[in-house]
């Protein structure tokens, strides 16, 4: 399945809708539709884990590695509440971040 990306005349329609009025409450309510939303409690557990048990527990989740001890990786820029961005130093997850 591939994913769409909007034009910026969608992007900007969009962010003048109802839906994304609606989108926003959601997500504020923790109830966005079909989104895995991450809670504090899944970023403590997960924190120090090895890179390959992370992996692991993220099979389906909607993240990427955003930087290996010293190699950061090039990522787009848009914004997804219900994407985790990671970071290993040594093979241990250090810095989870949403986007």
């Amino acid at each position: 399945m591939s994913k769409k990306y909007l034009t910026d005349e969608e992007e900007l329609e969009y962010f003048n809708s109802e839906k994304f009025k609606q989108d926003v409450k959601n997500i504020r309510n923790n109830k966005m539709e079909n989104k895995n939303i991450f809670t504090n409690n899944q970023y403590d557990y997960l924190l120090g884990k090895s890179k390959q048990e992370v992996l692991k527990l993220l099979k389906g989740k909607d993240y990427r590695i955003t930087r290996e001890d010293n190699t950061h990786y090039i990522i787009t820029m848009e914004f997804r509440i219900d994407r985790w961005n990671l970071a290993f130093d040594n093979n241990i997850l250090t810095e989870i971040k949403n986007g």
